[in-house]
Order: structure tokens, then C-alpha cells, then sequence
């Protein structure tokens, strides 16, 4: 079923019929094998099976006085989202560069946008959502703003904000692709408490619809569907003002199995140092007489033929560290997460820029693989929100220039600066007239991250090169 017949079951009031078709748009499945709960208990170590004792069940142990139980070790691993936040600061650890085709004000109007929502955090906000719930949708609307001020470069009584649609939030989303795949609708479900007309405390499920030309909310108690006050709402940008990703599966999902058994190994380990920690003799025969407690030189008599020596388990132990090494290198590999603890990284002392490159050269291939569905999500971002400032400075110039200019987002992966490098490339650059003396300025700044202007820097150099070239002509002629 397409849209417009959707339109036509919501115009005729058939709501109930038209919410069903608008849940069967999704072109993947996100709730199989258990969906964001899965997701949930995957992610928080106090929900892993390790520390379910329903699962990992304490031991009854039988000694002379009968039994009784001894709780085993349960140690949880937060790897999951250990995944996730290197993967979102090697992907957003650096904020993507706009670029534009043409010359005119949408540029700086989009990044004056994008400073008043604080893109940064919003970047790995939706990062972060999406690698570990899935699927994230960002909500751009207008408000009204008590302060008329050129924030955007036009003076405008609408401001632009963001809202955040996700699983972990309590929404469940619903984006309805048509047949060539593209976006013609996005919903979302969510449960919100309120207070009835006799002051009890209540829900109520919320359903919302957005397309290109108008907006729908329903409210939904039990069998009964309406729609909200106020709705239907006209659509004022002529875009579906929602931003939606997805990838197939949560960032963990392959290494998953191994850290369980991680877990489990670990946690095994643990009770087996808890069995082992006190020594332990083994007698041979019978003893005489013990030694006592604290007693310098101590002996143990035994009778004709007895022995005694302590236990030792000497080769488990190696196997085990073997298989947790083993298991941890794996985990990092197959996720394309660094290790770069403290342990690992001290060693390294002064590495030079393309050391750097080569250490963190698998965590940027998997940023490549991630622009796969951020370069789409970014430049749906920037056409929706020039969409906006269309409509907020109406002149027939500016709209002509929003539809007109193409901006860009490049995402630059995160890596340690390397000043030096970088300042000697920029040397080597302009004593081999590869680059003008103001681009190498323009460089030196950027990569010092001084925040100096390159005009005035260029002034200043040249004040000093004019008066040491006086002071030397003075020097000579005496």
C-alpha cells in the first residue's frame, strides 16, 4: 500500500487500519532475536547472564556438618559499550567539515545553525544511539524565539532545535519506505504518564505521523483512536523534517559470544583462585606432631615412610591466561577497537605521525565503513535544516541561493595530533616553492591550532623581516 492510499484510510477515518499499514513500511527487521531488550541486557553488565543467579547458580556444597551454599563469582564486563564509545570518538572525536559550491550566506547560516543545537554532542549522541539500539531518527522543528536576533545571519523570530528519537528512549519507530526505497513517512510510538480529569495517575499510547505535507498525532486508549488537537498539521518545509539511520546490527553483535565466554572463563577462574588461594599440604602416612602456629623453624614429626608437600596446579593457570589473552585480542580484532589502555600504550614513548596511523589504521578503515550510512544521514541533516532557513528568511535571493548551493559533510577520523610532522611537511612544502607563504601560515595555524588569523600573521612576519633587514643594513654601514 503506498501513501496516498494511507492518506485516503486517514481522511476517511479508518485509523486503526492506516497506523497498521504505516507499521509495515520498515524495510529491515529491528525486533528480531529479541530486539532493543536484548540490545539493553547485552549492553549493562549487571543484566548479563554471568550475573543472573537464576543462570550462574551459587554452589551447594556438602562438608561434615552438612551442606550449605557458597555463592560463586560472577564478574560482568562492560566491553559492549566499550565498543561503542571508542567506535563513536573515532568517528565524531572530530566534528565533520561543510563545504559548499557556491559562494553566498547558506553556509555560514547552516554552521550558525549547527553551533546553536551543539552539533558535536548531537553527532554522538545519534552515534551512540545507533550502534547500540540500532536504528536513531533526530526531529527538526521551530520555535518561537523571545530574542529577534540575527543568530542565523537574518533577523528571525524562529529558532531551530533537535529532538532525539530512539529505543532506549521508549520510542518505537516506524519509518515507511516506498518501492524505490526512499523515505515517504516516519512514525513513532510512545507511552507517556499523565493525570486524569479525577487526579489518578495514567497512560497514554501516542502515535505519530510525518510526511512531506502534513503531520498526524493520535492518541490511543485501548480500542479507541483520535486524533490529537490540533492535527492534522501542515508540513512547512515541504521535506519530512525527520532524519533517520540504521545498521543491521548493534556494534558488539560479532564479538558478542566471545566476551560471554570471557565472562564465564573469568568468572571461573575467580572461584578456583578463591579454592587455591590458602596452601594446601598433602600428608603421606601419619604425622607425629605439628608444628604451631607462628613458631620460628618450624617442623612437622611424622612417622617411619610419611611425607608432606604442598599442592600446586602448575599447568591450568597458563592455559586459562592463554585463552583470556587469546579471547581479548579477538574481541579488539573483530570489533576493529584499539586497545588503547594505559598498559598498552606506555611503552610506545614518541611516536611519530605515521606510527599513529598505522596503530589506529583499523578503527579509521571502520569509520570508512561507517560513512557508508553517515555521509546519507549528514546530507539529509543539511537539506532539511536549509529547507528551514528558507522559510525563515523568505527573500527571494536566499531561497533561490538554499536551493541552489550544495553543502557537503566530511567526516574526519579521530587521531592524535603530530605537530611536528606536520610542522615539517609545511616547511618542506614552502622552501620547495610547493606551497605560497600564506598558505604555509594558513597551515602552521591550523595545525598548532593557534586560532591566529593568517592576514595578520603574514603582516607581522613581514614587519619583522622589513626591520631585520634594516637592522643588518645599519650593522653593515658601520
Amino acid at each position: 500500500m503506498d501513501i496516498e492510499e494511507i492518506t485516503e484510510l486517514i481522511q476517511t477515518a479508518d485509523f486503526e487500519k492506516a497506523i497498521g499499514e504505516l507499521k509495515k513500511g520498515r524495510m529491515t527487521d529491528t525486533d528480531e532475536k529479541g530486539g532493543y531488550d536484548l540490545f539493553k541486557k547485552q549492553l549493562d553488565p549487571k543484566l548479563h547472564d554471568v550475573s543472573n543467579p537464576s543462570i550462574r547458580r551459587d554452589k551447594t556444597v556438602k562438608t561434615d556438618s552438612g551442606t550449605r551454599i557458597v555463592p560463586v563469582e560472577r564478574i560482568a564486563l562492560a566491553l559492549q559499550k566499550l565498543i561503542v564509545r571508542r567506535a563513536v570518538a573515532f568517528l565524531f572525536g572530530n566534528e565533520p567539515t561543510l563545504t559548499a559550491d557556491l559562494q553566498n550566506e547558506v553556509l555560514d547560516s547552516v554552521n550558525a545553525v549547527f553551533r546553536d543545537v551543539k552539533i558535536n554532542t548531537l553527532n554522538r549522541r545519534v552515534a551512540r544511539y545507533m550502534m547500540s539500539n540500532r536504528e536513531v531518527a533526530e526531529y527538526w522543528f521551530a520555535v518561537a524565539d523571545p530574542e529577534t536576533t540575527k543568530r542565523y545571519g537574518f533577523e528571525s523570530p524562529i529558532r531551530l532545535r533537535c529532538a532525539i528519537f530512539a529505543p532506549e528512549k521508549g520510542d518505537t519507530l516506524y519509518p515507511y519506505f516506498d518501492e524505490n526505497g526512499d523515505l515517504v513517512a516516519f512514525s513513532r510510538e510512545y507511552t507517556k504518564a499523565e493525570t486524569n480529569t479525577d487526579g489518578r495517575p495514567s497512560t497514554t499510547v501516542y502515535f505519530e505521523t510525518y510526511t512531506a505535507t502534513v503531520f498526524y498525532k493520535w492518541s490511543i486508549n485501548g480500542k479507541s483512536i483520535e486524533l490529537a488537537p490540533g492535527y492534522p498539521m501542515q508540513n512547512p518545509i515541504g521535506k519530512i523534517p525527520i532524519i533517520y539511520g540504521e545498521q543491521e546490527q548493534v556494534e558488539w553483535a560479532d564479538v558478542q559470544a566471545l566476551i560471554e565466554r570471557l565472562e564465564t572463563l573469568l568468572s571461573n577462574f575467580a572461584d578456583t583462585n578463591d579454592y587455591h588461594a590458602s596452601p594446601k599440604i598433602l600428608v603421606t602416612g601419619q604425622i607425629k606432631s605439628w608444628a604451631q602456629k607462628g613458631e620460628t623453624g618450624a617442623v612437622i614429626e611424622m612417622m617411619d615412610g610419611g611425607n608432606a608437600q604442598y599442592l600446586s596446579w602448575s599447568q591450568a593457570p597458563e592455559a586459562v591466561r592463554l585463552e583470556i589473552d587469546t579471547l581479548l585480542r579477538m574481541i579488539y580484532t573483530i570489533s576493529q577497537t584499539p586497545d588503547i589502555s594505559f598498559e598498552n600504550v606506555k611503552s610506545l614513548g614518541g611516536v611519530s605521525g605515521v606510527a599513529l596511523e598505522l596503530l589506529f589504521m583499523d578503527s579509521h578503515l571502520k569509520v570508512q565503513e561507517k560513512r557508508e550510512i553517515f555521509d546519507e544521514y549528514l546530507q539529509r541533516r543539511i537539506n532539511v535544516v536549509k529547507a528551514y532557513l528558507a522559510t525563515m528568511n523568505p527573500t527571494p535571493q536566499f531561497i533561490k541561493d538554499c536551493a541552489d548551493t550544495i553543502i557537503t559533510a566530511e567526516i574526519k577520523p579521530f587521531t592524535l595530533p603530530d605537530k611536528q610532522t606536520a610542522l615539517n611537511q609545511i616547511t618542506t612544502a614552502y622552501n620547495n616553492d610547493l606551497i605560497s607563504p600564506h598558505t604555509a601560515i594558513t597551515m602552521t595555524a591550523e595545525a598548532l591550532n593557534t586560532g591566529a588569523n593568517p592576514e595578520e600573521e603574514e603582516e607581522l612576519i613581514t614587519e619583522k623581516k622589513d626591520t631585520t633587514n634594516q637592522t643588518e643594513m645599519m650593522l653593515g654601514g658601520i
